[in-house]
């Protein structure tokens, strides 16, 4: 069965929003876990600042990971049966931007901005 070019388009976008929503959950969990161990310092010293953000995340993960993983199994489905569909502009455009939004997140991970000499840690 061959795909139109407007549900494509519809499967990578919903694909690509959905997995930018789940990466924001995963980020905000490890920054709550980071503050716990105290690898960083805590934007705040409430508990219920911890429990709203820890909630936030989770649900993030919990609505957006389903939902990827539906549309991503049906593109998958789509791919394997029609051979001309891994060669579409759109899966291209769809991988490049996830690999290049992958690398900067990464590249902005690591670097870590100079201390003044006046400003204390």
């Amino acid at each position: 069965m061959a795909v139109t070019t407007t549900r494509r388009v519809y499967f990578y976008a919903v694909a690509l929003v959905t997995l930018a929503v789940w990466s924001w959950g995963v980020g905000l969990l490890i920054r709550l876990i980071f503050d716990l161990i105290g690898l960083r310092p805590s934007i705040s010293g409430t508990s219920n600042y911890f429990w709203q953000q820890f909630s936030l995340g989770v649900a993030l993960l919990a609505i957006a990971l389903p939902i990827w993983l539906f549309h991503w199994m049906a593109i998958q489905k789509y791919t394997t049966t029609d051979k001309r569909e891994s060669a579409a502009p759109v899966r291209k455009a769809y991988l490049s931007l996830l690999m290049t939004a992958t690398a900067i997140t990464i590249l902005r991970a690591c670097y870590e901005p100079p201390v003044s000499k006046g400003a204390a840690r």
